[in-house]
């Protein structure tokens, strides 16, 4: 693998509060599928305005197969929850970060998170 970017749109959006689940499917340079067997991804992000601070969130991600059944593990899926996201309003960088356990090496890709505000959170942080 030697260069990772990703097939879908680098900006996305989500309301504040909501439980989402956001895929990417992993592509090299020419287009190609890019088999993730034996890696692990990370999803985190920082405010837009402020990205030289530390990361506010870092996560696993799940790398799951392709849905054509073939045994590439090509997709990398997101999961925020109501929690993780409840609070959150404005404009984001994200990072996706995949470490190859076999060869160490590290494949950073960037984009841009948008959350709308929750205008009624206090359902989410009461937990009703």
């Amino acid at each position: 693998m030697t260069c990772l970017s990703c097939e879908n749109d680098q900006s996305f959006s989500i309301i504040g509060g909501n439980s989402d689940t956001i895929t990417f499917d992993a592509t090299n340079s020419f287009g190609n599928i890019v088999n993730l067997s034996g890696c692990d991804a990370f999803f985190s992000y920082v405010p837009y305005t402020d990205r030289y601070l530390d990361c506010a969130i870092r996560k696993p991600c799940e790398i799951k197969e392709s849905s054509k059944g073939n045994g590439i593990y090509d997709n990398i899926l997101v999961q925020l929850s109501a929690a993780e996201t409840c609070t959150l309003s404005g404009k984001y960088v994200y990072q996706l970060t995949v470490k190859d356990n076999e060869s160490d090496n590290v494949f950073v890709f960037q984009g841009t998170m948008i959350v709308k505000k929750n205008i009624d959170s206090t359902l989410i942080t009461e937990g009703v």
